[in-house]
């Protein structure tokens, strides 16, 4: 159920959020060229690659103007909306990693499979911290996929929703 509530609302807020998807690909366009949207392979639930979605926000290593200001309110992650309707990705849940990011923070051991039994989402509470910290992440992500507390989901929108008015600079614990 959750699956075709998350998809049914992302197609209601790809429509009316599309106005701001035009502008930040506008933008993208004239300021910084093609492409405007970056795809990069991830791990979604049980460790299955999909394909992710953004507007790219860094060209030859460095971030571009409308990058800078995209990624300051997370609209940068708006394309990921496509992920949702597609089914790959969740409105909230562990972030998706690459490969890379799997064996550089050493999660490729089978203890940490748990973070892979849900379907990974746009946000979580783990980005909710404001440190990077793999060890308190990995915890937040285990509690969450072992707890199913959709409360806990609508306050982790919340307080993402609330990032994107105030920026990514403030963080509300949930």
């Amino acid at each position: 159920m959750r699956n075709v509530i998350d998809r049914f609302t992302a197609v209601i807020l790809l429509c009316a959020l599309s106005p701001i998807f035009v502008l930040a690909s506008i933008l993208i366009l004239v300021l910084d060229g093609s492409p405007v949207i970056f795809s990069q392979e991830r791990l979604g639930e049980k460790r299955k690659p999909f394909v992710l979605y953004k507007f790219r926000t860094m060209r030859n290593g460095r971030m571009t103007r409308p990058g800078r200001w995209l990624r300051a309110f997370g609209l940068d992650e708006l394309p990921q909306l496509i992920n949702v309707i597609q089914g790959k990705m969740s409105f909230v849940g562990p972030r998706p990693l690459t490969q890379e990011d799997v064996t550089r923070l050493g999660w490729d051991d089978p203890a940490f499979n748990v973070r892979w039994e849900s379907r990974p989402g746009i946000t979580g509470s783990a980005q909710l911290l404001p440190v990077c910290d793999s060890e308190k992440y990995f915890e937040m992500d285990r509690v969450y996929v072992c707890s199913n507390d959709r409360l806990k989901d609508l306050k982790v929108l919340f307080a993402t929703a609330a990032t994107v008015f105030s920026g990514k600079k403030t963080r509300v614990r949930v």
